[in-house]
């Protein structure tokens, strides 16, 4: 019941660090292999310490790429909405920035607040360009479609042209390319990390019942065989966390790369 309760704890903290934005600075995945190391350390000893202290190492190192790529999707997903909006008012000959306004209670609560602010300030300040502001949100958001639209809205700021809808229409199809090609980054990455996190979640279970009973303990601790299948066991699994990461990180530079 101890080790339960620790590990709940653990995963407890392991939430505030993903949810509070202020806590990201923090080095996570050391303090979690510190803090881990040391609970189990004056339990079990120095042997057990140093493997969990591995576990603990890399779990929040991939949970955090996989926050990240959780991030940038959603904010993939909708500056593409604004970009679709946007386009949509220029097929029928509506300035950029006046569609862009009346776009605004349409987008979604993140990017919604992007754009207000932007509109808002091109109204209060002679010099500021919300153009260049759109670009800077891009480059911020590391979303490039959202950068070439600061671009087009900089050459056709309040008129309208056949070369603004040929951009655009071109920036349609980028998109499309880059949203298609998601999709099949995606499938089999879901399919990595469903399998992935079922196996880590067997073995979590079978650790916290080996740990609760006094014999199985005793054996992993005190003797040469329960030394080696314990540092096998964790050697598989941080291999695993790992390569899991590597994928992740490999995935969402494919995502990201031009089109």
């Amino acid at each position: 019941m101890t080790w339960l309760l620790v590990f709940a704890a653990w995963l407890a903290v392991m939430f505030v660090w993903l949810k509070v934005s202020a806590l990201s600075v923090l080095p996570m995945p050391l303090l979690s292999a510190a803090v881990a190391a040391l609970a189990v350390g004056a339990v079990l000893g120095p042997l057990a310490a140093v493997m969990i202290a591995l576990w603990a190492w890399r779990v929040p190192a991939l949970v955090r790429v996989m926050r990240d790529a959780s991030l940038q999707r959603k904010r993939r997903k909708e500056a593409y909405l604004l970009i679709v909006l946007v386009a949509n008012g220029v097929a029928v000959d509506k300035p950029i920035w006046t569609t862009m306004r009346d776009a605004m209670a349409k987008l979604p609560p993140t990017i919604g607040a992007e754009v207000r602010l932007i509109v808002a300030t091109s109204r209060v300040r002679a010099d500021y360009d919300p153009a260049e502001a759109l670009r800077q949100l891009g480059e911020r958001w590391g979303v490039a479609e959202l950068v070439i639209l600061g671009q087009i809205a900089q050459v056709s700021t309040d008129t309208l042209g056949s070369g603004a809808i040929g951009a655009f229409n071109d920036l349609l199809r980028q998109v499309q390319a880059r949203s298609e090609r998601e999709v099949e980054l995606r499938k089999g990455l879901t399919s990595l990390t469903i399998t992935g996190v079922a196996m880590l979640g067997i073995f979590v279970l079978v650790l916290l019942g080996m740990l609760a009973f006094t014999s199985t303990r005793t054996m992993l601790v005190d003797s040469g065989l329960g030394h080696v299948v314990a540092g096998v066991a964790f050697l598989f699994v941080v291999g695993g966390l790992y390569l899991a990461e590597t994928v992740w990180r490999r995935q969402e530079r494919a995502a990201n790369a031009a089109i």
